[in-house]
Order: structure tokens, then C-alpha cells, then sequence
């Protein structure tokens, strides 16, 4: 039996996490690029249109955990959707681009979706943030600041592409 099918077969807990925002902030690149293992399962885009499904297993502490990331179209028309495929998961991570002004502009709106379906811990994660692409930067880090501490949200900064943070 190969090792992903021994894990596969077995785990102690497990989650659902739905990957949010809007089209070409790189949810689906953050999501390839995330852990990866051989573990990975589903399929990828490079425009998600409907659910890009993944499961991911993770070993901590002698124990398994299965996690299932949902990530979720980012086109404005789908938003309301993506809130319901949100039901039931554990977590949420809204992505948006500093390089684009109207992807953080739209952040409050996905938390607004995404609570409809629950009390889902949620998690800001600032894409595209290389040094190359920090010249373009239009999102600064006191407006990012502020609204964290509005929405009450744990904050991450990272490039899918060149795995930064």
C-alpha cells in the first residue's frame, strides 16, 4: 500500500476551508503552491468557474489531519454561491491582491457573504507581494492594518508564485 493511501485511509480530524476572493488575486496558485505534497488531490484551473476541490493530509503531533479546500470561483456573479459552499467549513482565508485597489475593496463584502452560513473563522492573506511586484503596491500596510482590526482577522502577507511567507 503507498504511504498516501496509509494516511489516506485514516486520520483523526477533519476540516472544510473555503479560499475566497476575487478573480486572478491567485487562490487557486496559493492553494497548488500550499504543502505541496504527494497528498494532493482534484484538479486546477487557470480561471476557477464552480468549486476547485482539494484534499490535503497533514501529520501533527502523531496525529492526521484531513483538510478539504474549497476553492471557491472569485467573479463577482458567483459571490453569493461562495458563501454557501462556506456552510459547514471550519475556517475561511479571503485573499486579495496589493497590487489591485478593488480586490481589497471587495474583502468586506466576502466576510459579509461568508458569516451568512455560520461563525467561520477567517484569516486575510495580502497576495503578490514580491519585491518585483511591491513596486506596484496600491494597498499599504496602515489601510490593511485598520481593517484587520476592524473585522477582528488574523493577517498573512505572501507571493503564491515565488513562495514568499
Amino acid at each position: 500500500m503507498a504511504e498516501d493511501e496509509d494516511i489516506a485511509s485514516g486520520y483523526h480530524f477533519s476540516f472544510k476551508v473555503c479560499i475566497c476572493g476575487d478573480s486572478g488575486v491567485g487562490k487557486t496558485t496559493l492553494l497548488d503552491g500550499e504543502g505541496t505534497s504527494a497528498y494532493v488531490r482534484g484538479g486546477s484551473s487557470d480561471n476557477t468557474a464552480g468549486i476547485n476541490f482539494r484534499v490535503k493530509f497533514y501529520e501533527v503531533n502523531g496525529k492526521t489531519y484531513r483538510v478539504q479546500f474549497w476553492d471557491c470561483p472569485g467573479a463577482t456573479r458567483y459571490m453569493k454561491l461562495n458563501g454557501r459552499y462556506c456552510a459547514g467549513a471550519a475556517g475561511a482565508i479571503v485573499v486579495f491582491d496589493v497590487n489591485r485597489r478593488a480586490t481589497f475593496e471587495n474583502i468586506e463584502k466576502w466576510c459579509q457573504q461568508i458569516d451568512k452560513f455560520g461563525n467561520i473563522l477567517k484569516v486575510l492573506v495580502a497576495n503578490k507581494v514580491s519585491e518585483k511586484g511591491g513596486s506596484h503596491r496600491v494597498v499599504h500596510q496602515d489601510e490593511i492594518e485598520s481593517l484587520v482590526d476592524r473585522l477582528g482577522l488574523e493577517y498573512f502577507e505572501t507571493d503564491a508564485l515565488t513562495n514568499q511567507n
